[in-house]
């Protein structure tokens, strides 16, 4: 009877041990440790839940800093979009595109009576400056207004006789020829026709 008891106990004891899991601890005292029963009806240690609490704490952290991560992404990209959208109608309206040049041949200057002799006058030929020149002898000359050093725009020089460009004090005669200064090469000159009192500045063919 008493043996029965004591198995009896015992049986009860497992049971207990079995139904409340992870609460109750047994220390090892060669490892200083504590063990835990698990719902595998295995002892674990105490170690290892504290790993995992703090894997899943490390975790939880990745997971909030993804969400920061997102929204801050989100949010600059939003405001990349409004400045673009502001910013760049006013550039647009600023600088307007550029257009193709408009095939020209020819342009009427003007009266010849109306052009003094010794001097220049600078005429628009398609989008570029052309200078037509009359000499003090009453000749009519015509040469691109851009220098051929740095694309300045040069003028006759009634005093020196010559064409020159202000930048850097290049200097051209009457026949577009470089005579001083930095200019690598000729101006491109035009032909001038008069028909009966109109003048004419047309390419050279």
């Amino acid at each position: 009877m008493g043996g029965t008891g004591r198995r009896a106990g015992l049986t009860s004891a497992a049971s207990v041990l079995r139904i409340v899991p992870r609460s109750m601890k047994v220390e090892n005292e060669s490892s200083a440790e504590y063990y835990v029963w698990s719902f595998g009806n295995s002892w674990t240690t105490t170690n290892t839940f504290e790993r995992g609490a703090r894997l899943e704490a490390n975790q939880g952290g990745e997971r909030r800093s993804n969400r920061r991560d997102f929204l801050s992404y989100l949010l600059g990209g939003g405001l990349v979009a409004w400045a673009v959208s502001v910013i760049y109608p006013v550039l647009a309206y600023l600088i307007p595109p550029k257009q193709a040049g408009v095939e020209v041949t020819s342009v009427k200057v003007g009266k010849l009576s109306e052009i003094a002799t010794d001097s220049g006058v600078i005429i628009r030929f398609g989008t570029k400056p052309v200078l037509l020149v009359r000499t003090a002898a009453g000749d009519l000359k015509a040469f691109s207004a851009t220098c051929t050093h740095l694309d300045c725009t040069v003028q006759f020089r009634p005093d020196m006789g010559v064409i020159w460009c202000a930048c850097h004090n290049g200097k051209f005669d009457l026949t577009g020829r470089v005579i001083a200064g930095p200019p690598p090469r000729p101006l491109d000159e035009f032909n001038v026709l008069v028909q009966g009192e109109d003048v004419l500045v047309s390419k050279k063919g």
